[in-house]
Parts: structure tokens; sequence; C-alpha cells
């Protein structure tokens, strides 16, 4: 029996896959642990998994997919498996049916979040071995102190009660609407149409009632409409899958449509002076295609990095403007402090090759458009800390503090500035308080 196990942080996927693999007799698979199995074993895919973690760049998915069909075609998996954490959607799920992998049951585990907070909660962890404690289901002996070694059981931030109910909060927000309204749509074809708080307009469809082109085209339509006295910033695409309540899932094929920027940007200066401007990720919805001359679409923060990587080595005159968007959209606003690290830390790895590769004319700067504190779980909305704005290059003078700058237009001042394009931007050009 081949098997996959759903259910929202804390439901009991890896309570009940345990108690499966003793019953059943079949191995529990997870992806972390099939990526560490596969780079141990040297397998072709290992390799292939390795190479993008020693650079720093998430797996792709095609690739963990690859690595989950060899998995499964191990002997231990003859009589069946059971897969946490993925296939996450419909399109993985066919691909790993392309792959051979057949799935013979999907189980979504359902429970209230009053439950799943108070199995979270109690939690604990031993600061020292790393054994598992429930100050109720499984208590140690001694309170606070661990059976195995005697030392301090803790509380994983991930296990503290704000963060409980602010990943319950976020998981809902992102299946609720589909789940209230998918299965009327499926029946009646009738588009979900909602909106957000900050000037967003969204259109869900499932992708198997509205072709995603479609829906698309249904977007583009709005966006002509929600001008003027009814102007939204963004009007958004969000197709999803599934078949009923239980297994909806968003795809990655969302589009943003937003407003034409008011006045003239940084990007329309430099275009109108013959420079290359090269939109990475969501750059290009975010203007609108205004003043950009070239746009790469990414499928997140890995491909933006390698984009990057692959543009320090391309001829261009002018700027490239790459967004990570997963900082923002799976960590940020998820208030995922780990995964935000661990993507920190990924591109930290990208700048370790990326510095070197630098030529002398080159200018790199890191900035941000928002506070999004990962920390901070009274709400999942943007966050007022300053944004950073890190200069590097040749012409740069090291260990510079240019204190606390007002506005944003400081970053396109500086960049027009450093590429000879006049403008009439306002901002403060920083290159006197950078130049050796």
């Amino acid at each position: 029996m081949n098997l996959i196990l759903l259910g929202a942080p804390g439901a009991g996927k890896g309570t009940q896959a345990e108690l499966l693999v003793h019953k059943l007799s079949i191995p529990a698979i997870s992806t972390g642990n099939m990526l560490r199995e596969a780079i141990a074993n040297g397998t072709e895919l290992g390799k292939k998994a390795k190479s993008y973690m020693d650079a720093g760049n998430l797996v792709p998915d095609e690739l963990i997919l690859g690595i989950v069909a060899d998995r499964v075609a191990q002997p231990d998996c003859a009589g069946g498996f059971i897969l946490d954490g993925v296939p996450r959607t419909l399109a993985q799920a066919e691909a790993l049916e392309a792959k051979g992998v057949k799935i013979d049951h999907v189980v979504s585990i359902e429970v209230a979040d009053s439950e799943i907070e108070g199995r979270m909660t109690g939690r604990r962890v031993c600061s020292k071995c790393g054994a598992s404690y429930h100050v109720v289901a499984n208590p140690p002996k001694v309170e606070g102190i661990c059976d195995a070694c005697g030392g301090e059981l803790i509380i994983r931030k991930d296990d503290a009660p704000e963060t409980v109910r602010n990943r319950l909060k976020v998981y809902h927000a992102t299946t609720e609407v589909l789940k209230d309204f998918g299965e009327e749509h499926l029946r009646t074809g009738s588009l979900i149409v909602y909106t957000s708080a900050d000037s967003v307009f969204q259109i869900a469809a499932n992708e198997t009632i509205v072709p995603v082109d479609q829906l698309y085209e249904y977007c583009r339509a709005a966006r002509s409409i929600l001008v003027g006295e009814h102007g939204v910033g963004r009007v958004i695409a969000r197709p999803f899958e599934g078949t009923c309540r239980k297994d909806f899932r968003r795809t990655p094929r969302r589009h943003d449509y937003s407003l034409l920027p008011p006045g003239r940007t940084m990007l329309n200066y430099l275009s109108a002076a013959g420079k290359d401007v090269i939109a990475v990720g969501k750059i290009n919805d975010i203007f609108a295609g205004s003043g950009i001359t070239k746009s790469f679409p990414t499928s997140g923060n890995a491909d933006g990095q390698q984009r990057l990587l692959n543009l320090v080595t391309t001829d261009f005159d002018g700027l490239a403007f790459i967004n990570l968007v997963d900082f923002d959209m799976l960590y940020g606003h998820r208030r995922d402090i780990d995964g935000y690290a661990e993507a920190a830390s990924s591109f930290d790895k990208t700048l370790g090759h990326l510095l070197p590769m630098l030529r002398s004319e080159d200018l790199f700067i890191i900035t941000a458009d928002h506070g999004c504190d990962p920390a901070y779980t009274r709400t999942t909305d943007h966050t007022r800390e300053y944004v950073p704005f890190l200069l590097y290059g040749k012409e740069v003078t090291p260990d510079t503090a240019l204190g606390t700058i007002d506005g944003f237009g400081a970053v396109a001042a500086t960049i027009c500035s450093y590429l000879g394009v006049a403008s009439a931007l306002c901002g403060t050009d920083v290159r006197p308080d950078i130049r050796l």
C-alpha cells in the first residue's frame, strides 16, 4: 500500500506514520531524510542535490521527485511506503506518476486548532541529547529534566504558544478561501473573487475548470476596470488544483497585474538612456513591465540566485534587478524563523561565489522593499524595522557607515548616478559618501 499523509502543522502526520510503519511493515519517507540518504550513498541524484546545497541553493522539485522515485524503487518499498511532505501539489503527484510512482490512498488528518495547540505547546526537547517529551502524553520522571542524560528540557521556538497560533493562522489563511468556495466553484464554474487589506484583488480558479491562460485574461480585464476611484494596487491570479475540500492546493502559476507607476521611475530613465534593464523574479510584475528591457520570471529563491550568478558572467550595460521572493512569501509572512534563517544562509553562500566574480566596474546592492520580521507573531503583515542598504564594489570604500537614510529614492538616485544617467528622481545620491 502506497500512502500520502496530509495535514496542518502538528496534526500528527509523523506520529501516525510511525504507527503505520509498525502496523503495515512499510517505511515512512520524508524529503529531508531522502536527501541525506541519497547524498550519503553517493547516488547520481544525490551528487546533483549536493552540488545545489554546497552552492547554497535550494534543491529543485524535479531533482527531489527524482530522489523520491529512486527511494521508493528500493527493495524495502516493494510492499508499500508512506510519504510525508511530498508530493505537495497535483503537479508534483503527476510528475511522480510519470516516473512510475503510484499512490493508492491519500490521508488528510483533520484536527481542531485547540487540540493542535495543546499538542505542540506541550512538547519539550532535551537541550543536550535531543530526546523528546510531552508534558501530558510523555512527561519526564522529573519535571524539566531529561530521563536519559539529565539535560534541561526546553521549548523549541516553533512550539512557543504565539508561534503555534500564528502557524495555524497562516495555514488556514492560505487554504480556507479555497476550502470554503472551492467545491462550489467546481460545481458551478463561478470564479472565486476576494480582496485583501493591502489593496489587492484576487481571482482564484481550479486549473481543470478554468485554464490558466483564461484566468490570466480575466485578471487582465479586472485590471483594466480597477483604476481611478476603484483602483487597487494589484490584481492577482490564484490558480489552484485538487478535487475536493481536503486536497485544494495553490499552484506556482500565480501572476500579478500591477498598476502602472504614477510617474517615471529609475527603470524608465535607464531604459530611455539606452541602458539594459533586466528584471528577475517579480520585478516585471511589480512595475507592470514599465521601463524593463528583458524579464526572467523565477520559481523561487534558488532559481533567482542561479539567475544572479548567470548574469554576473553576462555582458550587459545597465541594471539587473533581482527579487528573491521566498524571503517574503514563504518565510517572512509565514513567520517561519528557521526557514528564513536557512534562506539567508543559502543567499550568504551564493554571495561567497558571486562577489569574487564581480568586475571592477560593477556595483552590487542589497536592499528590501519593506520589513518582514519572522519573529513578530502578532500579525502576518509587513513589519516596520529599517531595511538594509548595502553596497559592494571596487569603488566602494570598505566599512563606510551611511547612517539612516530617508526614503528608497536614495537607491534609485545612486544607481542612476553610477550609470551616468541624469534623472529628476527624489532621493540622495550616496556615491560621494562611498567613493574611495
